[in-house]
């Protein structure tokens, strides 16, 4: 999703994109995982943010020039640079995104149990 993101494809439909991904990563987990369901989707959440901030942060000029919001983050705070206030979010953010991973997983793993 990062990569896509660099080029601007994802701008519209982002959202989705990422649901879509939390829908698929808790299916996935849900049926391949006995045990700490919650916690592999966390990780999993975790790991997702932490790449795709890590792209956008090493090729930020080219994520600017295809996503125009994403020039907002310059003039956001004065404080830092916005590809330092990627790296600081963005391990809340994946954490985030990895609860709901796991609370997909945990909910999806009552319908789907591994083989």
């Amino acid at each position: 999703m990062g990569t896509a993101s660099l080029f601007g494809y994802t701008q519209n439909y982002e959202l989705l994109l990422w649901i879509a991904i939390a829908l698929a990563s808790a299916l996935l987990i849900a049926r391949t995982t006995t045990h700490k369901i919650f916690l592999h989707g966390v990780l999993a959440g975790v790991g997702m943010g932490l790449s795709n901030a890590m792209v956008q942060i090493a090729f930020f000029s080219l994520y600017v020039q295809h996503n125009s919001h994403a020039a907002e983050l310059e003039h956001f705070t004065n404080a830092f640079s916005p590809q330092w206030f990627l790296f600081v979010s963005s391990p809340f953010v994946g954490g985030i995104y990895g609860s709901l991973i796991g609370a997909l997983s945990v909910a999806a793993s009552k319908f789907h149990h591994p083989k």
